[in-house]
């Protein structure tokens, strides 16, 4: 099924109701257009925040390689660019990954939709926050928070919640991407 969905160009998952979901790729990564489902914005509202990154493995720019038509080689190349990121190439340089090569890419559309998906897992899976509030029936994965925390020097940033666990009065949120 994940090859599949690789094929599909899309993002293959179950949901918290236990439904098979297959997504296109470029709802998944368009994080900038998902509503902010609650905002955190006093210290007493949260508890153990902690901000880490794998600074060996941090990858900031991807490039995918696809199918051959007519002489002309698909290509995709994506970067994180975004000056407010710890992890733009602007302040770290370059960090850029083994190329994918990907025989069912067949457009450069494709191409550069799953070069901007496989950055921002990458970035997803080297960068996490974890952060301990009370329960809120409102959270959901893939859906986003804003925090703001006078110690991180955080004011209303944004974070994608990637993983709850539930405890028996407070949700620990394990993984967010901001």
């Amino acid at each position: 099924l994940i090859d599949l969905a690789t094929q599909l160009n899309a993002e293959i998952f179950y949901d918290v109701e236990g439904h098979l979901n297959l997504i296109p790729i470029q709802e998944v990564v368009w994080d900038e257009n998902k509503p902010i489902i609650y905002s955190y914005n006093r210290d007493d509202d949260m508890g153990g925040l902690d901000l880490s990154f794998n600074l060996n493995e941090i990858v900031n720019k991807i490039i995918v390689i696809g199918s051959t038509n007519n002489g002309e080689t698909y290509k995709g190349i994506a970067v994180n660019d975004d000056v407010a990121s710890p992890l733009c190439y602007q302040r770290i340089g370059y960090r850029t990954a083994s190329a994918i090569n990907d025989s069912n890419i067949t457009s450069q559309i494709l191409a550069q939709e799953r070069a901007e998906y496989e950055l921002r897992q990458k970035i997803i899976l080297k960068s996490n926050s974890n952060i301990v509030v009370r329960f809120n029936p409102l959270l959901f994965v893939n859906n986003l928070i804003m925090i703001s925390n006078e110690f991180y020097g955080l004011e209303q940033a944004r974070f994608l919640i990637q993983s709850i666990s539930y405890e028996i009065d407070l949700i620990k949120i394990l993984s967010c991407y901001g």
